[in-house]
């Protein structure tokens, strides 16, 4: 039997909303829940039928103050840049993830940091952050990743990957460049 609860992890993850930093009070939700990888990977992907769920984005929980999904990235992913406009809490609890940082030089981006998540690892990304991910191994990877708002705010940008101009997110968009990126094997 598994000893992660999503329930009392949504519960805690909501009364965290109250703390005087949530951030790093669901961090640290994370990190207890990331001790035991292996139950955290159970309890998330089976579905109701208890089959392993394929879908890309699952959506565990959502407000408009907390939204937590279940994020699973196919090996070779690279996403294009964007923001989320809000904290977020990333627990990868099996596999591999690349991040890139940016910041904006007037219309532009320009890199400030790269940072390698290894499971069972946690990223506290600011509410400012733009960023791109990318699974550079065959194998998928899987995380549990909780946002300190909405991410529908329609504020939200995407950046195209070939030229760098920004755009409005669009999760249909989104898709669309990284099987772009597949196919051409960028990095």
């Amino acid at each position: 039997m598994s000893s992660f609860d999503l329930a009392r992890f949504i519960d805690d993850c909501r009364e965290a909303l109250g703390t005087s930093d949530p951030p790093k009070a669901v961090q640290s939700i994370m990190a207890q829940a990331l001790r035991d990888p292996a139950a955290l990977q159970a309890a998330l992907e089976v579905n109701r039928n208890g089959q392993g769920d394929p879908r890309q984005y699952v959506v565990l929980a959502q407000s408009p103050e907390l939204t937590m999904m279940k994020v699973f990235c196919p090996g070779r992913l690279l996403s294009p840049p964007h923001n989320h406009l809000t904290w977020a809490v990333i627990g990868l609890y099996r596999g591999h993830e690349d991040n890139v940082f940016y910041h904006r030089e007037g219309a532009r981006l320009v890199e400030d940091e790269r940072r390698t998540l290894r499971a069972p690892e946690v990223l506290v990304l600011q509410a400012d952050a733009i960023h791109r991910i990318a699974n550079p191994l065959p194998e998928p990877s899987y995380g549990i990743h909780v946002y300190g708002g909405s991410l529908g705010n329609p504020a939200r940008s995407l950046w195209n990957p070939f030229t760098l101009i920004e755009e409005p997110f669009a999760p249909d968009v989104m898709l669309k460049y990284e099987r772009e990126l597949a196919k051409r094997g960028l990095d």
